[in-house]
């Protein structure tokens, strides 16, 4: 079991694998970063970088609930059949507000990744102020509207944001 702890004011990036199942939710991906499985390895990227990981191996639990919280979907898989890098298209369903332990956490910006591989591609990103979502993309920023307007983004995010309510 590994405890992730923070300083105030510090957040860890958390690594949330997606499950291979269809259409899997935010809950689905907690869970796989929360429970421990004894399944055979499994290979991630992060980065340029190849882990193998025997899931047995990783448990993790929150100490604290910090003010600002980094979910890192873990969209690159390596294949062993290709011998490459993949990137794992599915969207995962993230509501605009996450309860984890006893504190609810709403969505405030994230980072989507364009391309097929981590070593190719463009980088954008959505971000709220106030209660106006709006895109950003190298040198231009979109006023986008609601959460409704902006979630299939979401749900194809490679690194979300969430802010604790009660400290926002």
């Amino acid at each position: 079991l590994e405890v992730i702890s923070h300083t105030e004011g510090l957040s860890p990036t958390l690594p949330l694998p997606i499950p291979d199942e269809e259409n899997p939710s935010f809950f689905d991906c907690w869970e796989g970063f929360t429970t421990q499985y004894s399944d055979e390895k499994f290979s991630y990227s992060q980065g340029t970088q190849v882990f193998e990981v025997t899931p047995s191996e990783v448990q993790y639990e929150l100490q604290n609930e910090p003010r600002v919280l980094f979910i890192h979907f873990l969209r690159y898989r390596w294949n062993p059949a290709t011998h490459q890098i993949e990137k794992m298209e599915r969207p995962v369903d993230i509501p605009e507000e996450i309860e984890i332990g006893d504190s609810t956490y709403e969505v405030g910006g994230w980072i989507n990744h364009h391309g097929d591989t981590p070593y190719v591609g463009h980088y954008t990103c959505h971000v709220k102020d106030q209660d106006q979502w709006f895109s950003c993309d190298d040198e231009t920023v979109l006023s986008k509207g609601s959460f409704e307007s902006v979630q299939a983004s979401l749900n194809q995010s490679y690194i979300v944001m969430l802010w604790r309510k009660d400290v926002m």
